[in-house]
């Protein structure tokens, strides 16, 4: 069953022998009476396009080669002009290959022999109504493809016309800005803004979303966040000013390192993740990621100097934090004003085996592998993806 109770197609059946149309109509009665098919009618080709100019619900034709005034192949030329999209089948007589060739090339969609096997006729139909529903839905998704992509265009425009081209001049600094979104258009945006004294204020932001509404929200946040700097001494009060902002309700979603001043005093202002330990917990349960919190870079030509120093920072590291998660599970007395310590050891021990933030490459492999996937998803990286060994330093025991 090809079809839906649901819908139904008007076939055109052309056909100049009188005896074609009561036949048709009494072997395909169940479908006619379900309402899967209705049939219209002709008897040559120039009342086929007759019928096809007056109704524009006409989804498929059926037409016979042999007839008076136009015959079959003639009509197949024709269709299209009418509608492209129009699906026909010719009936043709049993060994004609040479008029199915003809046909075939004129665009016919599927052919039945004489005489006519109304089971087969059955199949013909239903098969010919599925590619033509088919057909329809990818036209279908083409325009909104086609729609999306002006969206995204306007979006663009917009984007890159809020963003600076001139940037400030100092012999105390240079200072100069491009922004390339990962796909057509994002809700990233950038400024740079003049402070007085050699001094200028720079904002990398990124807003979540895509498309038009993403630009938008951008247009208003940069707006939010240059009106907040001017005559404003520091980041954080530029942020507090931002904050009242979004406890207006002028803002939609803050997210950053600093929590607002507003969480737990304003009842408009929530976390988006009510209970995000939970949430973070059954995250790592289920994937074994949990975000890596820091990572340490050093300029290429001091390793080169001294290569020894990456192992050196790496072991000091390693030790400070052996020692620290030590201090921290002595119950003797609490290194920190935090009432359940040792019911928060008990779990990070429980959970991550004692370490919640593993060093180096191979202890981290499943976030770094899932961390590289995302960037490839999203654009950031172009396959191949570089090897992880190629993106850190190898540790190659210069501190033994």
């Amino acid at each position: 069953m090809t079809t839906t109770q649901e819908e139904t197609y008007k076939i055109l059946v052309v056909d100049d022998e009188p005896d074609l149309e009561p036949l048709v109509l009494q072997r395909m009665r169940r479908s006619i009476r379900a309402g899967r098919y209705t049939f219209v009618f002709a008897h040559n080709g120039i009342e086929a396009l007759e019928k096809l100019n007056a109704d524009g619900e006409i989804d498929m034709v059926l037409s016979d080669i042999n007839m008076p005034q136009m015959d079959g192949l003639t009509l197949l030329e024709q269709i299209p002009k009418v509608d492209p999209n129009l699906r026909a089948v010719i009936i043709s007589a049993y060994g004609d290959m040479k008029n199915i060739r003809t046909a075939m090339n004129r665009g016919a969609f599927d052919f039945v022999t004489k005489p006519v096997d109304f089971e087969d006729l059955q199949v013909t139909i239903d098969r010919t109504l599925r590619n033509m529903a088919e057909w329809r839905e990818a036209l279908e998704s083409r325009d909104k493809l086609v729609s999306l992509q002006n969206e995204l265009d306007v979006a663009r425009s917009m984007q890159q016309s809020i963003l600076p081209t001139q940037f400030p001049k100092s012999p105390k600094f240079k200072v100069h800005g491009k922004m390339q979104a990962a796909r057509n258009v994002g809700g990233d945006f950038f400024d740079v803004l003049p402070l007085g004294d050699d001094s200028i204020s720079l904002a990398v932001a990124d807003v979540s979303g895509k498309g038009v509404p993403a630009a938008l929200f951008m247009m208003s946040s940069r707006t939010l966040l240059k009106g907040s700097a001017i005559g404003v001494g520091t980041p954080t009060e530029v942020l507090r000013e931002v904050n009242d902002l979004l406890v207006e309700g002028d803002i939609a979603a803050y997210l950053g390192a600093r929590q607002p001043d507003a969480l737990g005093t304003h009842p408009g202002i929530v976390r988006l993740f009510p209970d995000y330990r939970r949430t973070e917990r059954d995250y790592f349960r289920e994937t074994g990621i949990f975000p890596i919190m820091h990572a340490i870079v050093m300029r290429e030509e001091l390793h080169a100097e001294h290569p020894w120093i990456a192992e050196s920072m790496f072991k000091a590291f390693q030790a400070a934090k052996a020692w620290t998660l030590k201090h921290m599970s002595f119950s003797g007395a609490m290194a920190y004003m935090v009432p359940w310590l040792n019911a928060e050891m008990d779990e990070i021990r429980e959970l991550f085996g004692g370490d919640p933030y593993p060093y180096g490459v191979e202890a981290n492999r499943n976030t770094l592998d899932t961390f590289m996937q995302y960037l490839v998803e999203q654009a950031f990286v172009a396959e191949p993806r570089p090897a992880l060994e190629d993106l850190f330093t190898p540790i190659v025991g210069w501190a033994e």
